[in-house]
C-alpha cells in the first residue's frame, strides 16, 4: 500500500510541473495568435486600414464622376451653342471680328 501512496505523490509532483507549463504554453500561443489577428497581415489593423483607403476611393471617384458630368455637359454645349462656342474662341484665343479693336490692359489676363 505505501508503493500506491508514492505513487500517487510522484504523479502529483510530475503534474504540479507540467500544469504550469502547458498553460504558459497555451497562453503564449493565443497571445501571439491574437497578436498575428490584430496586426497580421489580414488582420484587424490591415482590414481598418483598407475600409479607410476604400471610403477615400469611394469619395475621390464621386467627385471626379461629379467633374465628368460638368465637363460632359460643357463639350455638348460647345457643339450645340454657336454662341458659347464664339465666347470661348474671344475669350481662349483672343479672337475679334473685323472692325473691331482688342484691347488689353497690363495686369489683366
Amino acid at each position: 500500500m505505501r508503493a500506491h501512496i508514492r505513487n500517487t505523490s510522484n504523479n502529483q509532483a510530475r503534474d504540479n510541473g507540467v500544469r504550469p507549463r502547458f498553460w504558459l504554453i497555451a497562453g503564449l500561443i493565443l497571445g501571439l495568435l491574437l497578436l498575428w489577428d490584430v496586426v497580421g497581415p489580414f488582420g484587424l489593423w490591415k482590414l481598418h486600414r483598407m475600409k479607410e483607403e476604400r471610403k477615400r476611393l469611394y469619395f475621390s471617384n464621386l467627385e471626379i464622376s461629379k467633374k465628368n458630368t460638368i465637363l460632359e455637359k460643357q463639350i455638348n454645349r460647345i457643339k450645340d451653342d454657336p454662341e458659347y462656342q464664339e465666347q470661348i474662341v474671344r475669350r481662349e484665343l483672343g479672337w475679334v471680328r473685323d472692325n473691331e479693336i482688342l484691347y488689353r490692359f497690363i495686369g489683366e489676363e
